[in-house]
């Protein structure tokens, strides 16, 4: 069309060419004729021609007209080509059409096309490579059929030798040994008929033949191994005792008295067979064999074999008699409180109560020695945790009757009446008259002596004597000695005995059996009247709550804050001053472990692989023993109304007698400091005690009874816990100073402010940082911003619990005459911890000598780097020394707020330091003479007039004034004044005893 269309332009140009060519003719001609003919027409006529003119004429009209016929030629030829065009556009079109199809369907074609292709190439290449596997498949085959052939000819060759060896492999050595204990010979049903037996008699024959197929198999076997051991004599005796003792059992039916001496033969027979081959691949049968009979020995020597048991006793030995006697009386005591106690329970509010870990039921029956389920629908323990099976069921049990041969008995009414024929003994034996009865000097003694007191005859007239106290209208005070009579008393005898017991166990024959220690078989002396015993009584108290205070705290806290809760005591339990003879070679013990039955110890053993290591201590137990370190006691001698210590520092003031605890013998099995704080708990919940020291008010002597007495009695005016109040105390001070002192508040508040000018429970803000009272020392919470926290608790504040009303004037004495004194032990305590050295305590952080040096621990300038003051090794020994003991560890030394020596140093200095204690001391001087006041200026008048009187004496004689001498001599009335001041006389002025203090 592009050509079409450009040819056409063409022709069009040569037409416009032609056209514009005979107009410039005409033109010219015009312009010619013009100037050459006159006759302006005759030329154009000539040029132009006209329309008669042929066409081979040279005239312009006969041009156009050829033009015209040529163009009228073209038009036609045009319309021709035109028709012939829409003819080829149609044509092309159709092709375009057909083109596009075309494009469309050609893909489809060519994949059809391909896929048909690659079917059938895929195809003949497959069959081909079948045909080639195939090929070398059989090639293969016939290969390996030439090789297996030739493998199975040497495998049936060696399958003999081989079958036979396995067959000896596993009928000798150690998996012959396990075939045999597996009973695999006889089907197991040996070791099946081991199981599910109910009794002794039925497992002890079949026991006895399981047995005897072990032995034999060692017999026949050890000689294949080692063929010249000498260790078949060792093992025919250790089956010699495993058959002896298997065949008592069967024939006796149950464990006797000879049970255990037939397992001690055993156990030596055991561990009496060692071999230099144990160990090693050599024979592992001699080394596993020992250890799983020394394994059985210990499980039967958990069964319970009483001493007496089916034995022939001859009760003419004085010994054997007196033990089995003592052991019956030991057990009754157990038999009749816990019965007792569980009856009651279960008569009253645990009548309804499944025995399980989740009722209180379960718990009293775990405390007694029973394994309990753990929870309601649980039974993975020995007793019935069902519903038919409550604490109504077991009261319905405990008052039934037991039906025998010859008689019918009711338990509790039995043992009621064996325990009262007890109580009667135990009277009787105070009853002895001793030669020289000797004084409780230890903490051992003194609860043994409290605990034979309810049986003494002194115990009535100490209880009349405390009923007939004159409380002076003290109502509170009456009402809480009438509590202290009925159950104060006799709780303190029983739960003495009971903390006896938890620590020493019950006794055996080396030792004190646990029912003579109410008998007074260690010969005590008890008071004979009622005042003299409660102030005995009182004394022994004054020592013994001290102890139990600090056992207290310190079994009651974690290992982590260096306490005593998993620490062991008991019998065979190390302490500080046994000889160091165990050296076990055992792995590291660093890593953390899975076994349930770990038992804690108060020592690491962080100690390299086969390396010696020291046997550990217990700390607790060093403690009982007296002979841990920073906390021996005093060698007490005497107590009482004179107590005498030998060893007592008269150059520390403030320091109280450290009472030796004195417990040896012990006995039971290894018990933990978290068993001993339960009953020690149990000891100081005793209230009703508390008001018995004021039946004997004592003024505080050494620093923990001054700082006791002193947070007490202002502690109690904050809070409400005493039963002394602000008012009484304000009525003793107008009393005492016969209203002569007109403001007792400033006196009630410089002690206030002095001792405790806050809330036990911080709940008040600081008013003044640097001015500390004495209750910052033992906060109930730490202070994240000033230095106060529980760093102290007062070992001896149990006598200052509780301050009654009617010795109001004897507590305004102690306030206002003792805190100087009280100052002076405070500042003796700050010399003692400054005087601590880390370096001799072994504080890792300390042993560089330029830091914390001796005399100056806790300082700023060479301050204590141990994490908290808890961790220091050397304070928890001085504070012990001078009566206290940390308020709180976990508080002290958690994270992010410890308390450090630093920060107790500068405390305890704020607090000696203090405004406080200046006021203090004024007011208590102002208090104190508001009363001398007026004698005083009556004294010196009358020293005054004395002075005058003998200023005129010494100029005019005696004589004048007409006074006569005492002197019988006719010349005294003229002695001179001179003579009575000789130094004869002057003497005589000593014996006024108004000065005597």
């Amino acid at each position: 069309m592009a050509a079409i269309k450009t040819q056409l332009e063409k022709e069009i140009k040569a037409v416009a060419g032609i056209i514009n060519e005979k107009l410039t003719k005409i033109s010219t001609a015009l312009k010619h004729d013009k100037e050459v003919d006159a006759d302006y027409g005759v030329g154009l006529k000539k040029t132009v021609g006209h329309d008669g003119e042929k066409a081979s004429d040279c005239s312009i009209f006969a041009d156009l007209f050829q033009l015209k016929n040529n163009i009228t030629e073209l038009g036609q030829n045009v319309n021709g080509v035109q028709k012939r065009v829409g003819l080829v556009g149609e044509e092309l079109e159709r092709c375009v059409k057909e083109s596009i199809d075309m494009l469309v369907k050609a893909p489809r074609w060519a994949a059809t096309i391909v896929d048909s292709l690659r079917k059938e190439v895929n195809a003949k290449i497959e069959q081909m490579f079948r045909h080639v596997q195939d090929e070398a498949k059989k090639l293969y085959t016939n290969r390996k059929k030439i090789e297996l052939s030739a493998l199975h000819e040497i495998v049936t060759d060696q399958l003999k030798q081989i079958t036979e060896i396995i067959k000896n492999d596993l009928n000798t050595g150690l998996k012959g040994f396990l075939n045999v204990l597996r009973d695999k010979h006889n089907g197991g049903q040996k070791l099946h008929d081991l199981k599910d037996k109910q009794n002794v008699e039925s497992l002890s024959p079949k026991l006895k033949d399981y047995v005897y197929d072990i032995f034999q198999y060692v017999f026949i076997d050890l000689p294949k191994h080692l063929p010249y051991s000498q260790y078949s004599p060792q093992l025919s005796a250790i089956h010699s005792a495993v058959a002896t003792l298997l065949s008592h059992l069967s024939d006796k039916k149950h464990f006797t008295h000879e049970v255990p001496g037939m397992l001690q033969k055993l156990k030596t027979s055991v561990q009496a067979l060692h071999s230099t081959a144990f160990a090693s691949p050599a024979y592992p049968v001699l080394d596993a064999f020992p250890k799983s009979l020394v394994k059985f020995v210990e499980q039967l020597e958990k069964g319970y074999v009483s001493t007496y048991s089916r034995r022939i006793i001859n009760w003419q030995d004085a010994t054997e008699t007196k033990c089995c006697a003592r052991i019956f009386l030991t057990l009754l005591y157990t038999l009749f409180n816990d019965l007792t106690q569980l009856k009651g329970e279960c008569t009253k509010r645990l009548s309804t109560r499944q025995i399980n870990l989740s009722s209180d039921l379960g718990n009293i029956l775990k405390r007694a020695g029973y394994t309990v389920p753990s929870g309601p629908e649980k039974q993975d323990a020995q007793l019935q945790n069902k519903n038919t099976m409550t604490g109504q069921t077991i009261d319905n049990l405990l008052a039934g009757t037991v039906v025998s041969a010859k008689h019918t008995i009711n338990v509790m009414a039995t043992l009621d009446a064996l325990f009262s024929h007890l109580c009667t003994y135990n009277r009787v034996c105070h009853v002895t008259i001793l030669k020289s009865p000797k004084t409780p000097c230890n903490i051992h003694d003194m609860l043994c002596w409290i605990s034979g007191l309810k049986y003494n005859a002194v115990f009535d007239e100490l209880k009349k004597y405390c009923n007939a106290y004159d409380a002076k209208d003290d109502s509170l005070l009456k009402r809480n000695l009438s509590n202290a009579v009925a159950y104060g008393l006799p709780d303190l005898a029983t739960y003495s005995h009971k903390l006896v017991i938890t620590i020493l166990g019950h006794g055996n024959a080396s030792t004190m059996y646990a029912c003579d220690i109410t008998n007074n078989s260690l010969k005590f002396r008890y008071p004979t009247s009622g005042e003299e015993c409660l102030h005995t009584l009182l004394d022994l108290l004054y020592r013994l709550l001290p102890v139990l205070r600090f056992l207290h705290t310190q079994c009651n806290n974690k290992p982590e804050h260096h306490g005593w809760r998993d620490c062991q005591y008991g019998e065979n339990i190390p302490t500080a001053k046994w000889p160091c003879t165990d050296h076990p070679t055992d792995k590291a013990n660093s890593q953390p472990t899975s076994q349930a039955n770990i038992q804690p110890t108060c020592e690491s053993k962080c100690q390299p692989n086969n390396q010696a290591k020291c046997q550990p201590t217990s700390p607790l137990m060093s403690y009982l023993n007296d002979c841990l370190p920073g906390h021996l006691p005093h060698q007490l001698i005497t107590v009482g109304c004179k107590p005498k210590c030998l060893t007592c520092p008269g150059s520390t003031p403030g320091m109280p007698c450290l009472t030796p605890l004195g417990f040896r013998g012990f006995s039971g099995s290894m018990r933990m400091g978290t068993d001993l704080c339960e009953i020690i708990d149990t000891f100081l919940s005793n209230f009703h005690l508390s008001c018995l020291f004021s039946l004997a008010p004592k003024p505080p002597s050494t620093l923990p009874e001054h700082f006791g007495f002193a947070l007490s009695l202002v502690t109690g005016w904050l809070n409400n816990t005493t039963d002394i109040g602000n008012g009484v105390f304000t009525k003793s001070i107008s009393d005492a100073s016969i209203e002569l002192y007109n403001q007792p508040s400033k006196l009630i508040d410089a002690l206030r402010n002095a001792y405790a000018n806050r809330q036990r429970n911080h709940g008040k803000k600081h008013t003044d940082s640097e001015s500390c009272d004495l209750l910052s020392l033992s906060i109930d919470t730490a202070c994240n911003a000033q230095l106060c926290g529980p760093f102290l608790q007062s070992l001896c504040s149990d006598r200052y619990h509780r301050l009654t009303n009617k010795h109001s004037d004897f507590y305004l004495s102690w306030a206002t005459y003792l805190p100087w004194t009280f100052y002076i032990y405070l500042q003796s305590l700050l010399a003692e911890f400054q005087q601590i050295s880390c370096r001799d305590w072994g504080c890792g952080r300390c042993q560089n000598g330029a830091t914390c040096k001796t005399g100056q621990h806790g300082s700023f300038d060479t301050p204590c780097h141990c994490k908290s003051i808890v961790t220091c090794k050397g304070t928890m020994s001085a504070l012990y020394k001078y009566g206290f003991t940390f308020g709180n560890a976990s508080i002290l030394n958690a994270k992010g707020n410890r308390k450090t020596c630093t920060k107790f140093n500068l405390l305890l200095k704020r607090i000696i330091r203090s405004d406080y204690f200046r006021t203090l001391f004024e007011k208590c001087d102002e208090f104190l003479w508001s009363i001398r006041e007026p004698f005083s200026y009556l004294l010196l008048a009358l020293w005054s007039l004395s002075l005058l009187y003998l200023l005129h004496i010494t100029v005019v004689r005696l004589d004048v004034l007409r006074i006569r001498s005492h002197l019988r001599s006719p010349s005294s009335h003229r002695i001179a004044a001179q003579s009575l001041l000789a130094a004869a006389r002057v003497r005589a002025l000593a014996n006024v005893k108004y000065f005597s203090p």
